[in-house]
């Protein structure tokens, strides 16, 4: 993976959490009239720019898990030995992580139930795209690298499901890409140097 590369995956996911904040933010804005009471109406140029900013910063929150993913996927992988045992605590950590404290101890049933079920559909389509051995990895990203970065709005279910399409998105787009970004270069790396 070149810089170049990695900077143009950064570049798209934050456009992508950008335009989805906005879209997810303009929606709240005509429909919840508690958001409404924020801001009025001669502050609708402020608001939008609110939006650009909080759809930059959950892009670039879902850009700094998915490197985290990365470097842990690849210490994991280094330091136990059996693949089978990294993937098992891969799921032990997504069940204590969400089932257990977000869906019970915290009574979040509709965020843990999303995260589960969007982890299921990427894990299954990144899966039939590259092979089985990506479904755990990709399940774990999609719900750890999606619930640490909901951290900042943990306390409101409202302010959660505001941020939780923008940050679900943008994880699925870095990990579909990413065998796509590598492939390219262990081709190239691969070919012999004259």
């Amino acid at each position: 993976m070149t810089l170049q590369k990695w900077l143009r995956l950064y570049g798209f996911t934050l456009s992508l959490g950008i335009a989805i904040i906005f879209v997810t933010g303009l929606i709240r804005y005509l429909f919840d009239p508690g958001f409404v009471a924020q801001f009025q109406v001669d502050q609708f140029g402020y608001f939008l720019i609110f939006l650009v900013l909080f759809g930059s910063i959950y892009g670039t929150f879902s850009h700094i898990m998915f490197f985290c993913f990365l470097v842990l996927n690849l210490l994991g992988r280094g330091v136990i030995q059996y693949r089978f045992l990294w993937q098992g605590l891969q799921v032990i950590i997504v069940v204590s992580f969400i089932v257990i404290d977000l869906a019970y101890l915290e009574q979040m049933y509709l965020p843990a139930l999303i995260l589960i079920v969007s982890g299921l559909m990427v894990a299954y389509f990144k899966s039939k795209m590259t092979n089985f051995s990506a479904f755990v990895p990709t399940f774990f990203f999609m719900n750890i690298g999606s619930f640490l970065a909901l951290v900042p709005v943990w306390e409101n279910e409202t302010e959660m499901l505001f941020i939780l399409p923008a940050v679900l998105v943008c994880n699925a787009w870095q990990i579909v890409q990413l065998h796509q970004i590598t492939n390219k270069t262990e081709s190239l790396s691969k070919t012999p140097q004259t």
